[in-house]
């Protein structure tokens, strides 16, 4: 029996040992799973870090760009400035113009039954003329 349990004792011993070895490696693969793991994690941290920096450095350029050209945007160069004013003067002269030569509806009338040929944009642009001439005339004679 001695024989049986010194057999049984050294199948114990070889088991226990067999499951050290099996836990260490076990816990060697752990623990090298989980140091891979946070060298990974550390490599992302790293790399969304320099891409927040750089996307951080790529608005602020932008920012700047963007307000440069804001800034160019909003001062006009004085010769444009000057241009727009000349302009505006124009066109408000030329609607005096064409107000204070309006022709009346019997004007019109009157043209558009001399020329059926002419289309109405042509009429009024005659009637205007026609009106023009008149009151110049009217100007004239005293």
């Amino acid at each position: 029996m001695r024989r049986q349990s010194r057999g049984s004792v050294a199948a114990a011993e070889y088991s226990e040992d067999r499951l050290q070895q099996d836990t260490g490696a076990a816990a060697n693969a752990a623990a090298d799973a989980a140091a891979a793991t946070a060298a990974a994690a550390a490599a992302a941290a790293r790399a969304s870090q320099s891409i927040l920096v750089k996307e951080e450095d790529d608005l602020s350029l932008l920012g700047r760009q963007s307000s440069s050209k804001k800034r160019e945007a909003e001062a006009p160069i004085p010769q444009q400035q000057q241009e727009q004013e000349q302009q505006q003067q124009q066109q408000q002269q030329q609607q005096e113009q064409q107000q204070q030569y309006k022709p009346d509806i019997e004007t019109v009338q009157m043209l558009m039954q001399q020329n059926p040929h002419l289309g109405p944009k042509e009429i009024i642009k005659l009637a205007t003329e026609f009106t023009k001439k008149q009151k110049i005339n009217q100007r004239k004679t005293p």
